[in-house]
């Protein structure tokens, strides 16, 4: 019985030395990696991941991805998307604060603002921007996930849910109420995107799955993924 509880006392001393090295460094990588804040690269691709599983709980419970806007009965756009999707963050009560049927700066949603949940939060410079804006946009346009007035119902993709782009990490910031999307022209130049980094930006697909793209990437494999229907050979944006 003593044997088998102290074993290693009868171990030469070098050996028990080692093998209590080994154990420490087998837990060194584990308490760092615990006690390590989380990158700004993981907290952009979690915070777009889970808008656009958002998304995904929208649909279903509308049958469609949010529209681009909240529209008045003219036509016109007051609110962003983002505020559609309060009620699937938990964010209910703030959801019901909103007037609907009046524009993002009108004199009561204005003061809705500074209260913008953190997944919004794209980690812009904040020392050198508008504070409660983010940088998590859409495109908007012509064969896009966010085409028209009305949601797309995710049966509307052909090209595939893991081949169509729902949410991007855009150049410039917005005020996180406003209806201010990306447009998407064909044969037009793209609009800037990322922020955060020079050589690259943060992206999500339409099955929630986050990527980061590189800015040198074809511009061909980039618009084949901004459309959900324009049946484009499939490049891969990144490894």
């Amino acid at each position: 019985m003593f044997l088998r509880r102290w074993w290693f006392l009868i171990l030469p001393p070098a050996i028990v030395v080692a093998l209590v090295g080994f154990l420490i460094n087998l837990l060194v990588p584990v308490v760092q990696r615990v006690g390590r804040p989380p990158g700004a690269d993981l907290i952009i691709a979690q915070n777009i991941e889970r808008l656009a599983e958002c998304m995904r709980l929208y649909s279903e419970k509308h049958g469609s991805l949010p529209p681009p806007a909240v529209y008045s009965k003219e036509g016109q756009p007051l609110l962003s998307w983002r505020v559609l999707l309060l009620p699937h963050l938990g964010e209910t009560a703030l959801f019901s604060e909103f007037h609907l049927n009046e524009p993002w700066d009108s004199e009561h949603n204005l003061k809705l603002l500074p209260k913008m949940p953190e997944v919004f939060d794209s980690l812009i410079d904040r020392k050198a921007s508008v504070p409660h804006t983010t940088s998590f946009r859409v495109f908007v346009g012509p064969g896009t996930a966010f085409e028209g007035r009305r949601g797309i119902s995710p049966k509307d993709i052909p090209d595939g849910a893991d081949r169509t782009l729902l949410i991007v990490e855009a150049a410039e910031a917005v005020a996180w109420t406003k209806p201010a999307e990306l447009p998407y022209v064909p044969e037009g130049a793209l609009p800037a995107l990322g922020r955060r980094y020079a050589n690259k930006f943060c992206a999500v697909y339409a099955n929630t799955q986050p990527i980061w793209v590189q800015k040198s990437v074809a511009e061909s494999a980039l618009r084949a993924v901004i459309t959900r229907n324009g049946r484009e050979p499939w490049e891969p944006l990144g490894p």
